[in-house]
């Protein structure tokens, strides 16, 4: 297996030339950025120049025919990958249908032998016309392509119970085309799968907001440990993720200055200057670290993106300066860890920050885990939690404060107020025995328009948030995993769900699979789509 020029010399029984097709043979010449055609002819032959390339690649493949007793040149139709058409190479006809073949400089060919032309529809076509399969694979096709083509179920034929790989088969692609969850697309309910409140480690809201998102993403992550492939090409700007972790590092270093006494806690006139000034070093110091890491992209572009950044902090200190005047609030906590069992995860008295716990419905008890970006305390003894985001709000307008988990699909700010309310001591909030009252809030920064999200948590926005952890427990507690892609549109600008879409062209099948699916009780019932009174899914 070679190029043309392997063959040249040699005397072959049989040559199989694969892509006869233009673009492939002849292939274009290749690139030559210094010198055109016009300036190597100039030289006087002693520079080639691009139609001798041409004319050098059919005498290859002139040479590597005659050197053979039988050729086949197989020119394939399309191509499946650009679904594109293909033209079969200039010089089939040429070769086939002459007795000696002439080169562009006048020399002849030895002549070629008479030949025929064959065209294939497919390979499944080539393969129910075979007069004799190649193999008993090839055989086993025939049979069953003749049987289905007589008119007669593929399930009837004998092959259907006598190979088990086929029968296994045709029972997934019946059970899949049923309306039925099965345990082919998603039913593991047979399983024991451990429960995540049974596990040893507290688990993270994410986690459960993935089983809300897609049951199915989660089972392919959280319990066959897969990861999604990412494409790693040469970043030219900064990634998201990056950008995101500058920013949070930066304004951390900036809250730690604060807590150490080294700034003041923000007064009537909100951050000042100095603020000002520490924010921009903290920042310049990160960006620095992340420049020698490589971590900012190329140069030029990054040179724009390190102004931008620094414009969203400065903008970010000014609105915040006049949420800590109203609210009268002063920094408590930065980049507090709970439930994650580590060292680092202590409080100022230096006790271990343990996982943030919310009673669900039935008395169960979720334990949590996370880090909650910022914690500030108001006068009136009111806790006001702040998960920094850096990317867009669009998917955060529907939090309100009858449901801060935006139907089940943000579970952070649950966990991060209980983990609020769980650190702080009557010292700190100073209402004697009742549990303090607390806000929390998604803070967007990289808009450059400040905005904030979040919901004052009262004993009915628990029990609205609790309702959801548990309606996610319980469906990964089910063993349903089926799966819950987006409505197929022509062209979207972000992949929610990569196991999905995992080659990014579309969820047309995967959603068809879904609607097909969704008419299962137990499915509708999670979904909220079954109207009976056990129906699963908090309103």
């Amino acid at each position: 297996v070679g190029p043309l020029s392997y063959a040249l010399g040699q005397t072959l029984d049989l040559v199989i030339v694969l892509g006869a097709t233009e673009g492939q043979l002849p292939s274009p010449p290749p690139g030559e950025p210094l010198l055109g055609d016009a300036d190597r002819l100039l030289a006087g032959g002693a520079l080639a120049v691009s139609g001798e390339w041409l004319a050098e690649q059919r005498c290859q493949l002139v040479a590597t025919l005659a050197a053979a007793s039988h050729a086949v040149l197989i020119s394939p139709r399309g191509d499946l990958r650009a679904t594109a058409v293909r033209q079969p190479s200039r010089w089939i006809e040429e070769i086939t249908t002459t007795t000696a073949a002439t080169s562009n400089d006048g020399s002849r060919s030895p002549a070629l032998p008479t030949s025929t032309t064959r065209s294939v529809a497919s390979f499944a076509a080539g393969v129910a016309a075979a007069d004799f399969p190649a193999t008993v694979g090839q055989h086993h096709l025939r049979s069953l392509a003749r049987h289905v083509r007589a008119g007669e179920p593929i399930d009837s034929h004998p092959l259907a119970q006598s190979l088990n790989a086929l029968r296994d088969g045709l029972r997934m692609v019946r059970a899949r085309q049923s309306a039925e969850l099965t345990e082919f697309d998603g039913d593991l309910s047979a399983v024991e799968l451990a429960s995540p409140l049974a596990e040893s480690k507290a688990i993270s809201p994410t986690r459960l907001e993935h089983w809300l998102m897609c049951p199915f993403g989660y089972f392919v992550e959280h319990v066959l440990h897969v990861k999604a492939v990412e494409e790693r090409d040469d970043q030219l700007q900064i990634t998201a993720i990056d950008q995101g972790n500058l920013i949070h590092e930066t304004l951390d270093r900036f809250h730690h200055l604060v807590l150490a006494g080294e700034l003041p806690q923000p007064g009537t006139a909100g951050w000042t200057d100095i603020h000002r000034v520490a924010l921009l070093q903290a920042y310049d110091s990160v960006t620095a670290e992340f420049a020698d890491a490589g971590r900012v992209g190329k140069q030029a572009f990054w040179m724009a993106s390190r102004v931008k950044v620094r414009n969203w902090l400065l903008a970010w200190l000014e609105t915040d300066g006049d949420l800590a005047v109203a609210r009268r609030a002063k920094l408590l906590r930065s980049e507090f860890e709970f439930g994650l069992n580590d060292p680092t995860s202590v409080v100022s008295n230096g006790a271990f920050a343990s996982a943030a716990e919310i009673v669900l419905p039935g008395g169960r008890v979720a334990k949590l885990r996370g880090k909650v970006d910022r914690i500030d305390l108001g006068t009136d003894g009111t806790l006001y939690v702040t998960d920094h985001k850096s990317g867009s709000a669009r998917s955060y307008t529907s939090i309100t404060d009858d449901d801060p988990t935006a139907h089940g699909t943000k579970l952070q700010l649950a966990a991060y107020a209980a983990a609020a309310v769980a650190s702080v001591g009557q010292d700190d909030v100073g209402n004697g025995e009742h549990a303090p009252a607390v806000h929390a809030e998604y803070s967007f920064i990289g808009t450059g328009h400040p905005t904030r999200r979040g919901a004052t948590f009262t004993e009915q926005t628990w029990e609205v948030a609790a309702a959801w952890i548990a309606h996610a427990v319980d469906g990964i507690e089910s063993g349903l995993y089926f799966g819950l892609p987006d409505k197929s549109q022509f062209r979207k600008r972000r992949v929610t769900c990569e196991f999905c879409d995992p080659d990014h062209l579309g969820t047309l099948q995967r959603y068809s699979e879904f609607e097909l699916k969704r008419t299962d009780p137990r499915v509708a019932r999670f979904l909220g789509d079954d109207q009976s009174d056990d129906a699963e899914a908090p309103s």
